[in-house]
């Protein structure tokens, strides 16, 4: 069976119910990182760091953009914090890649978009050891997870 798109007014609906909503929705970009992040099974340190500074970046790119405050920084923080402390289930990291697609990666520019959050992934993989192999940064999981998210970012 062909997979049928999700539209806007469907991701919007399922956002909803996870309580995202407004300029919430640019925040959608760090989940990726986020999800790279659980890979192998915890959030390190210099990941998580790696994750708020994109989020700083993220946030400083969308304020230029608008001219004014997009997301207060606080809100954002409270908003990764849940994903880190909390690990979503692979269906929900699915459903949220879906989402990201639907919200964010639709339009001009968004090659340049994906591939910026495909190179911050591709860091937070390198920034920790490997819980497994302690003298390299990337374990298989980390490996299938970048796979999938590359696959499922790119296909527009």
């Amino acid at each position: 069976m062909a997979h049928v798109p999700m539209t806007r007014l469907e991701a919007l609906t399922q956002l909803e119910a996870r309580g995202i909503r407004g300029s919430m929705v640019y925040l959608l970009d760090a989940l990726p990182l986020v999800e790279m992040a659980w890979a192998d099974g915890e959030v390190h340190p210099a990941e998580r760091a790696m994750i708020l500074s994109f989020v700083d970046q993220h946030l400083a790119a969308l304020e230029r953009q608008a001219a004014a405050v997009a997301v207060p920084r606080r809100q954002a923080l409270e908003f990764i914090n849940q994903y880190l402390v909390e690990r979503p289930t692979a269906a929900e990291f699915a459903t949220l890649r879906e989402l990201i697609l639907v919200m964010r990666l639709t339009g001009e520019n968004t090659d340049a978009q994906a591939q910026r959050i495909l190179d911050w992934a591709s860091s937070v993989a390198g920034a920790a050891p490997s819980p497994t192999k302690p003298l390299q940064s990337w374990d298989k999981e980390e490996l299938v997870t970048l796979w999938n998210l590359e696959g499922d970012l790119r296909r527009r």
